[in-house]
């Protein structure tokens, strides 16, 4: 084999550009394409339910011992509040500034007592 059949055979041993230009493109799209499936399985691997064996941290609620304390500068709602707390038997103690002390346990029943006090005012004003 000469030298031209050489390099005759090499040249038509070629792939024409028609398929060199669209091989690297289907490739890449090949490669887009694995790695957009590998990105969806692993977010939707990654958003499974949680199982009821997984056990969660309790929460200890609040302190028992915690206090907070308001202030109720209108006399009459707070004559009537300090009624009322006694009535229900909820803890509380006047500090030296006048706010209304309590434990932060009872929050719920002096926040209710409260507007209670304050709508029984506005509704007789």
């Amino acid at each position: 084999m000469d030298s031209r059949q050489a390099s005759s055979l090499s040249i038509n041993s070629m792939p024409s550009c028609g398929e060199f230009c669209v091989f690297p493109t289907r490739q890449w799209f090949h490669k887009l394409l694995k790695a957009t499936l590998l990105l969806l399985t692993l977010l939707l691997a990654s958003c499974v339910k949680e199982t009821d064996s997984v056990s969660l941290p309790l929460d200890p609620g609040p302190d028992t011992l915690a206090t907070d304390s308001f202030v109720m500068r209108n006399p009459e709602i707070r004559e009537d509040l300090l009624k009322q707390l006694d009535i229900h038997r909820i803890e509380y103690w006047v500090n030296v500034d006048g706010s209304i002390g309590f434990f932060v346990r009872d929050t719920s029943e002096v926040d209710r007592l409260a507007n209670e006090a304050i709508g029984v005012y506005i509704s007789l004003q």
